[in-house]
């Protein structure tokens, strides 16, 4: 399935998983947003986060969690 399609189907299950881990603005960038997903792309998205909640996902992930400040972006 197309990452834009499950993104239609699930937008509120995703929101709702956002504000539960307080961050606010979610937004979709990348392919999906362009209409150029394809069956296998990834969903890419945004949200403005608290400063701990980008420290909990270093301190417990093996890799790069891919969070960073907006004002690195």
């Amino acid at each position: 399935m197309k990452p834009s399609i499950a993104l239609d189907l699930h937008r509120a299950a995703i929101r709702a998983a956002v504000l539960r881990r307080r961050a606010v603005n979610p937004r979709v960038f990348g392919s999906a947003l362009r209409g150029e997903d394809r069956e296998h792309s990834d969903l890419h998205l945004l949200a403005d986060a608290p400063p701990s909640i980008m420290d909990t996902l270093e301190r417990k992930s093996s890799a790069s969690s891919g969070a960073a400040p907006k004002s690195n972006i």
